[in-house]
């Protein structure tokens, strides 16, 4: 990965180059043994006078980097909004997959925020300071949490513009999100909480039908939240589990009857998982079950049921492996989450922050340097770009790995490509790579169809055309647009 050195250039530099004075501190950096190898320098230089050709002819002799200098007019050197615009417009032109160090020394106090406000938020870098006194040194600055949650707060307010704030629902921030199916799903969800009837969750694995399970009974009100995956047992345990067992030839002061979930406190919500998998007798006694549940005192408060399946359970009716009576029973509402590769970049970032948030915290005991970690963009990119067909619970595997065999307090890409080489198992590649090269082959229709499926993924997180450009790697909106506009019957 190339690492680029991007700072201003102070008074201390200018006189270190013109009179052979004290190393400035971009010049004791570049001598310093651990950023001597630096690949770049790109500097920007504000003063009157001297052209910054002078200063990289200067430096040029003094190290092996390639020097890239621009000269830069400012009102003052300590207007803010001239001085981020400057810096901005630098940062932005470098190339995704480097990087980024920010030398923060020369230049005004103004110029030095501006380059810790970058690193904390839209471009991640590594923040250094040199001087006489300390040689080259990190700086840790500890406001990262409070400067993103200002982003945040301006990317909703933005957002709100073009289709209307995120509902907020106390209950149910847990699940980080912002597209419109994640929207759409827990509004359904918060409408259904307070309500006895029953619900079924649908989705992949890992997509957070549990989390949403729990935060429905959070905000039911009710006291007690049980749960059970009937994949995980074997039939006869599951039987005892749910409808509890009696016991004939129990001694005095044994136990001779045991409550299974289905028969505990009334003011609970069991979550029942995975009720696809459920065998077929004990699909007859799940259903007698709920039968004589609704036959009794319909004054009394019942227990609240919430189940999900990985499968769609309409097809599973159709294909004769489950009871379509049962199906009705408990299907009075249904709730699709959907994939994670689906929910867009800006989903996949609050997700990855708030994981990254927590696992720094349990695993901050088994190495020193965890808690300082962070994703620089370049990281960030790569997990774009992955399909994550374990969705969240997948996610969550990888920034472990990550976390805990990176070396240095910057996770780059390499590392993230590591931690996913990981869990990519063999398997066959997607149709659309092994389409025949026959007569009816035509490979524009197969490129369109590409297109059209990438563009249906940008529109489900995102109704802005700005947005979704970036998501799907275009330079400009401009450019997207006239590809839309190529489709025929593709309608954004």
């Amino acid at each position: 990965m190339k690492k680029i050195l991007c700072s201003w250039i102070g008074g201390a530099d200018w006189a270190s180059l013109e009179s052979g004075a004290e190393p400035g501190p971009i010049l004791r950096t570049l001598r310093d043994a651990e950023w001597k190898n630096i690949d770049e320098v790109h500097l920007l230089n504000n003063y009157a006078g001297k052209k910054s050709v002078a200063f990289k002819k200067a430096l040029s002799k003094k190290t092996k980097a390639k020097i890239i200098c621009k000269d830069v007019k400012l009102t003052s050197p300590t207007d803010f909004k001239e001085v981020d615009e400057a810096a901005t417009e630098l940062v932005r032109s470098l190339p995704a997959e480097s990087r980024l160090i920010y030398l923060c020394s020369p230049g005004t106090y103004v110029m030095s925020s501006v380059w810790i406000l970058l690193a904390h938020n839209a471009y991640p870098a590594t923040l250094i300071e040199a001087s006489k006194e300390a040689g080259v040194t990190g700086l840790d600055v500890p406001f990262n949490i409070s400067v993103r949650d200002l982003i945040d707060r301006a990317d909703k307010a933005r957002s709100g513009i073009g289709r209307g704030l995120r509902a907020y629902a106390p209950e149910f921030e847990d699940i980080k999100h912002d597209c419109r199916a994640m929207r759409d799903a827990i509004e359904r969800a918060s409408l259904l909480s307070p309500r006895g009837i029953a619900v079924l969750l649908e989705g992949e694995p890992g997509t957070g039908r549990s989390l949403l399970a729990r935060c429905m009974h959070h905000k039911s009100k009710r006291r007690n939240f049980l749960s059970i995956n009937c994949s995980a047992y074997p039939d006869e345990q599951l039987e005892v589990e749910l409808f509890g067992a009696s016991r004939d030839k129990a001694k005095r002061g044994e136990v001779t009857q045991t409550r299974g979930l289905l028969r505990k406190s009334n003011d609970s919500t069991l979550y029942i998982e995975e009720i696809d998998t459920l065998a077929p007798y004990l699909q007859t006694r799940l259903l007698q079950e709920i039968s004589r549940t609704l036959t009794g005192d319909q004054n009394k408060k019942r227990q609240r049921l919430i189940f999900s399946s990985t499968r769609p359970l309409n097809e599973a009716v159709s294909d004769g492996s489950f009871r379509g009576d049962l199906f009705y029973r408990i299907v009075e509402d249904i709730i699709w989450l959907p994939p994670l590769r689906d929910r867009g970049v800006k989903d996949l970032k609050l997700i990855t922050e708030a994981l990254l948030l927590r696992l720094k915290r349990e695993l901050k005991d088994e190495g020193a340097d965890i808690e300082k970690k962070e994703l620089d963009r370049s990281a960030q990119r790569v997990l774009e770009l992955f399909p994550f067909k374990g969705n969240i619970r997948e996610l969550e595997s990888v920034l472990v790995r990550a976390l805990v065999h990176s070396k240095k307090t910057i996770i780059g890409k390499i590392d993230i490509e590591e931690a996913l080489g990981i869990t990519r198992v063999g398997g066959t590649v997607d149709d659309v790579l092994h389409r025949a090269l026959d007569e009816k082959f035509v490979l524009d229709n197969v490129l369109d169809e590409v297109t059209r499926h990438y563009l249906a993924r940008a529109k489900s997180s995102t109704t802005s055309l700005r947005q979704a450009a970036k998501a799907l790697g275009f330079k400009n909106y401009q450019t997207l647009a006239n590809r839309i506009k190529k489709l025929e019957g593709f309608d954004w």
